[in-house]
């Protein structure tokens, strides 16, 4: 039962996906139905348990943060002293999955597009921003005499940081912000 408290508990702060995601990640823990002593909530347990999964590194880190969250929630109410989590060490992350166009395929990729996503590619590749960043933009980002243009990041205050966008691409922003 403390695993849907624990749930209802984070809703408001976490995505809709995310509170899914999570209770998934604990019941393959904490089967439904079925008693899990505290006791059994130890550091052996759980790198055994976050071992076994048949999963990527990326997918095993997000395990591993659902399980420190929900600890930390039973610590919070009581239920556990100290969350047993703190020593258990997350997976390194997975190689981050990038890939270039050359820059005639990304001109070619751009005339291809028609108005306004030619613009929006233009974007993206003239400043290495997140679609979801640029799709966010409003006027009052971009500031056409640095040809600067603030990419408001959402996962963390570090995302939000000010693009410089590169030669090629201005001519078009510029005529699209006309």
């Amino acid at each position: 039962p403390h695993v849907d408290k624990w749930l209802k508990a984070i809703e408001s702060n976490v995505a809709v996906d995310t509170v899914q995601h999570y209770g998934l990640y604990a019941r393959s823990l904490f089967r439904e139905g079925t008693r899990f002593p505290r006791s059994a909530l130890r550091h052996e347990r759980i790198v055994e348990w976050l071992g076994s999964r048949k999963v990527g590194r990326s997918t095993k880190r997000k395990y591993h943060a659902a399980m420190s969250s929900f600890c930390e929630h039973l610590k919070g109410i009581g239920i556990l002293q100290r969350n047993p989590m703190r020593d258990v060490k997350a997976p390194s992350p997975a190689p981050a999955r990038m890939s270039y166009l050359e820059m005639g395929d990304v001109k070619r990729l751009i005339d291809a597009q028609e108005h306004p996503y030619n613009v929006l590619s233009t974007l993206v590749h003239g400043t290495g921003m997140e679609l979801s960043v640029a799709i966010a933009l409003t006027n009052r980002d971009i500031d056409p005499v640095r040809r600067e243009i603030r990419a408001k990041g959402t996962k963390t205050k570090y995302r939000d940081r000010h693009a410089t966008v590169v030669d090629w691409a201005w001519p078009m922003i510029e005529r699209h912000i006309a």
